[in-house]
């Protein structure tokens, strides 16, 4: 006879694979975001665009 429906912990076994997968893939996804943001603010060009502390670098703030 066939079982209708799975057990308890086969179906928890799928669903923490695929949620596992899931925060691996968002992990590496992060990791080059972070990558890719801290090569772009060795550039001085960029920096000076994107980070707005950078524009008032050695001004008075009187």
């Amino acid at each position: 006879m066939k079982k209708r429906y799975l057990p308890y912990e086969e179906k928890y076994l799928y669903f923490s694979k695929s949620i596992e997968l899931l925060l691996k893939k968002l992990i590496v996804i992060l990791v080059v975001i972070l990558m890719i943001s801290q090569l772009l603010m060795m550039n001085s060009y960029f920096r000076y665009w994107f980070v707005p502390v950078e524009k008032m670098e050695g001004t008075h703030t009187d």
